[in-house]
């Protein structure tokens, strides 16, 4: 099912609906559960996140397919803040690609919100589909899309808050005007971000193979225990 109820990019009520029951995860915000009219959903009960904020800020007509900065609440993230972040993201979208087969469509830090005790969270699948078995296209052909999503998201937190440029082939450094710092540091997670930020579509990892890695690297293995970013 590609938004199977709708001719439009973003889907209808009733494909999110559908898409909320497979989703459920800690670090996805999704529904408690939907309502009906008759046989149709008329709504759904959504988790109360008091205090939650964005960590980005939506596109402008100059930034179109990128966020335009962080949010007002989000502007002074350490790292260790960004690393629980990534490896909150990365966690969650490993689990709907890999249970699910389910995209979100609409991977940005405007979608990524902190919660009052600090987790960070995906929302918004108003955009999401699932790929399994559809148009004749191997699962890795959509999941490759949404991990070159999730490089952006990681690239994104990297210039705003840590001053330093991951390795990208897939856009100049000067892209969109931008004063990108320092060169990362060579290792496994520049290893990695070099197979994410590269126009080869089926030469990128899944996000299985994100989270391997993350495993492995000590600061990951730390947010792994500590999904808060407070």
């Amino acid at each position: 099912m590609i938004h199977g109820f709708s001719t439009g990019s973003d889907g209808t009520a009733a494909d999110e609906a559908a898409i909320n029951g497979l989703i459920e995860h800690p670090l996805v915000v999704s529904a408690h559960g939907v309502f009906l009219s008759g046989s149709s959903p008329e709504g759904m009960v959504m988790e109360l996140l008091e205090g939650a904020d964005a960590l980005g800020k939506v596109p402008s007509f100059v930034t179109v397919t990128r966020d335009s900065g962080p949010s007002a609440s989000a502007k002074d993230m350490s790292r260790a803040q960004v690393m629980s972040t990534i490896w909150n993201v990365a966690t969650a979208l490993e689990f709907v690609h890999s249970t699910a087969k389910v995209a979100n469509g609409d991977i940005y830090l405007h979608n990524v919100l902190k919660c009052r005790d600090g987790t960070a969270k995906v929302s918004d699948w108003g955009a999401s589909f699932v790929y399994d078995g559809i148009m004749n296209s191997s699962p890795q052909t959509f999941e490759s899309i949404e991990v070159l999503a999730f490089g952006r998201l990681v690239q994104d937190l990297f210039d705003w808050h840590l001053n330093i440029a991951l390795p990208d082939s897939t856009e100049p450094a000067e892209f969109l005007g931008r004063s990108r710092g320092k060169p990362l540091e060579a290792g496994p997670f520049f290893d990695l971000m070099s197979s994410i930020l590269q126009p080869r579509q089926n030469e990128r990892p899944s996000f299985s193979d994100i989270k391997a890695v993350l495993s492995s690297i000590p600061e990951f293995t730390a947010g792994r225990n500590m999904t808060s970013i407070e």
